[in-house]
């Protein structure tokens, strides 16, 4: 799942509920969601990195593991009503262990029992429903930074059946079933909750002035920020056969994009045991190490069961062994029809790079670009470039062969990992599968440092800056856009520092 600050996108107010978790705790709407401090519950208010949070550390004399929340009554209305919802939970990515979502689940029909009831039979098995059927468990990777991941529910009920009264609770598996201590598990550290009934904004691009030089050395800015990341790396994520991925150094990839009016740009920083191994022909980039992109232009129907001919995208980039060129190719609909470069062998010329890791690690780092003029129709019409501002249809699979793997035909293929970032199966020739992300505007030499929006910077943009730097003020979009302004892809006191010299003369441009 996706990293940044929930966006409640174009979800309206009464169809999204949050919290705010700290001393005290802030719902939106008010009471919409609420936490129930209680037995096997109880959380310790702090602070990490300027973010008010919980963590589920109890106090002293107190127990704990579960940070337990229950949404308001008109949220769902009569409980099994609402089946479907996203809940996204942000996170702070410090160690290795692991935590998963708990909910209130409708119970699953049997053939003994076609039609329970699940108002009068309630199974802990249904109580607790683990997210993804079990397997959505989220695996921090140490980056010790700001992560988020939304969770799909798909069988809903939420009558309040979980202990207090709640109807969903983040488990930090520091205790197995039993009671037992988990090796290497810790408390969690959660700073806001988000329940949506629509899909929500799951990711950001930014626009850049400057396009990446394509030498595998992730040095821009850009590729070192959290709005615009996507990180594959949990056996939750792999929708075909999950129980294949061993760990982080089995397969674990950071993937981040930017645009701009020329080109989609995607950095690629993955570890994996057996790297660059396909040996796949054009057309089947999916077989192996790689990663595949499905893009939709037009979002104005996110429900939509058939791809837009000339809207709606499908392409591949494929890591080959080492000494071997680089392929991509894309796909347009009906049809699924590949659709090879103009030499039509697939050939990406200077439009990828790739190289082995420099950190002692197994694995690669690749740069690429997609040049808006190759994005074309069956007839060969290039679609114009994105705005600033506009919604795409969105989702990626990250790809990974280290042996043939057999399929149900008894033939075999080197996809052996196929990681979904939406955490779901069939995004070909389905875009009502994908997630719907934004394009980012650029800030100008105009609006850089006016975090007011008065067109000027003074000591109140200074302000502002140092506000969002701590952590006690969240920045709007905008602000976001114009308040690094030493590019160094992150917000903090050295951005404001600048401000303040150049709110009373001491400098007259940015660096």
């Amino acid at each position: 799942m996706a990293a940044l600050l929930f966006a409640p996108g174009i979800a309206r107010a009464q169809d999204t509920v949050s919290i705010a978790l700290g001393d005290p705790n802030t719902s939106t709407p008010a009471n919409g969601l609420t936490q129930i401090e209680q037995d096997m519950g109880f959380t310790t208010a702090v602070t990490q990195t300027g973010s008010s949070a919980r963590s589920t550390a109890p106090p002293s004399g107190k127990t704990g593991q579960y940070l337990y929340l229950t949404t308001a009554d008109s949220f769902i209305g009569t409980p099994g009503s609402v089946k479907e919802l996203y809940v996204t939970v942000r996170y702070f990515d410090s160690g290795t262990d692991s935590f998963q979502l708990e909910y209130d689940a409708t119970k699953t029909p049997t053939t003994d029992d076609p039609a329970p009831d699940p108002a009068n039979d309630d199974p802990v098995a249904d109580i607790h429903r683990v997210a993804g059927s079990g397997l959505d468990v989220v695996h921090k990777t140490d980056t010790k930074t700001w992560l988020t991941h939304t969770f799909h529910l798909t069988d809903v009920y939420f009558g309040k059946r979980e202990e207090g009264g709640a109807n969903l609770r983040i488990n930090d598996l520091t205790n197995d079933a039993d009671g037992n201590p988990v090796e290497g598990e810790a408390p969690e550290i959660i700073s806001s909750v988000s329940v949506s009934k629509t899909n929500p904004i799951h990711l950001n691009i930014p626009q850049i002035a400057t396009p990446p030089t394509l030498d595998g050395k992730l040095d821009e800015p850009y590729w070192k920020t959290t709005d615009n990341l996507v990180r594959l790396c949990s056996g939750a994520q792999d929708v075909i056969r999950p129980t294949v991925w061993t760990g982080p150094d089995d397969y674990c990839a950071d993937f981040h994009y930017a645009w701009d009016n020329n080109a989609l740009y995607v950095s690629a920083d993955v570890i994996d045991d057996v790297p660059r191994n396909n040996d796949q022909l054009c057309g089947d980039e999916y077989g192996a190490d790689g990663f595949e992109v499905f893009w939709g232009f037009d979002q104005s129907n996110p429900s939509r069961t058939q791809q837009i001919d000339g809207e709606d995208f499908h392409w591949f980039v494929s890591a080959p062994p080492a000494g071997t060129p680089a392929t991509w190719a894309y796909q347009t609909t009906p049809g699924n029809a590949d659709v090879e470069l103009p030499n039509g062998d697939c050939s990406s010329g200077n439009n990828v790079t790739i190289v082995d890791r420099a950190d002692g690690k197994s694995g690669y780092i690749m740069e690429f670009q997609m040049p808006w003029s190759e994005w074309k129709s069956h007839e060969g019409v290039s679609h114009a470039p994105p705005k600033a501002g506009q919604l795409i249809g969105f989702t990626m699979f990250g790809n990974d062969g280290d042996v043939e793997m057999p399929n149900a035909n008894g033939m075999t293929y080197d996809q052996e990992i196929a990681f979904s970032w939406a955490n779901i199966p069939g995004p070909s020739g389905h875009p009502n599968a994908w997630l719907t992300i934004q394009l980012g505007g650029l800030a100008s030499a105009a609006t850089l440092g006016d975090l007011n929006g008065d067109s000027k910077i003074n000591v109140q943009d200074a302000t502002l800056s140092l506000r969002i730097a701590v952590g006690s003020l969240t920045p709007t979009d905008a602000q976001k856009t114009a308040g690094d302004v030493n590019h160094d892809g992150k917000w903090n006191v050295q951005d404001t520092t600048l401000i303040l010299r150049r709110a009373v003369g001491a400098i007259t441009a940015f660096p």
